[in-house]
């Protein structure tokens, strides 16, 4: 489980999910994928999956027009910041 709260209208991660979250960005900032991320972390890509289906899961909900649930709020941050970082690599890798 990851956890993180808003602080002052910004999102921060607990101290042990921010080193999980850190180690997975800063691998698939650099082309890796996945599996390499979430072994680079720690955890397992299974768990990796699992987390990033959680913040599709809410991704769906807000679009359908639902309010932002706390409990979900954590993994849709976290695929956010995937899904950027792994945009970010491919243009560096593509020129």
């Amino acid at each position: 489980m990851i956890k993180g709260a808003m602080v002052k209208g910004q999102w921060q991660w607990s101290k042990e999910s921010a080193a999980i979250v850190g180690a997975i960005i800063k691998v698939l900032s650099l082309g890796a994928y996945k599996r390499e991320a979430a072994m680079h972390a720690g955890i397992s890509e299974s768990t990796l999956r699992s987390w990033t289906n959680k913040g599709a899961e809410e991704r769906r909900h807000q679009a359908k027009g639902g309010k932002p649930r706390k409990r979900l709020r954590a993994y849709f941050e976290l695929l956010l910041l995937i899904e950027k970082a792994m945009a970010d690599a491919s243009k560096a890798l593509t020129g």
